[in-house]
């Protein structure tokens, strides 16, 4: 986790330049005021253009967190819907 300079500061590295260089893998950005909502469209339109997950609540980011947590520690396994209602 590192945090980054907003956009409206006007310093560098900010999150647009990482997403560039290929640094960020996932985005959580939580927006409060109207600054931050104007950072909030740059930040996610570079997102789906670098195809970068993002969330912009933390209740998201927590359920991500715990997906991502998840698969790295257990094998993704498929069952048919019908063995979970016990149909033939």
């Amino acid at each position: 986790v590192e945090r980054l300079y907003k956009l409206a500061e006007h310093k560098r590295p900010n999150v647009i330049d990482m997403m560039k260089n290929g640094d960020i893998h996932f985005i959580i950005n939580t927006p409060s005021g109207h600054e931050a909502r104007e950072d909030e469209v740059k930040i996610r339109s570079g997102a789906v253009q670098h195809k970068i997950s993002h969330c912009t609540n933390l209740a998201a980011a927590e359920a991500s967190v715990k997906a991502i947590r998840s698969l790295l520690e257990n094998e993704l396994t498929v069952t048919p819907l019908q063995e979970h209602h016990g149909i033939s």
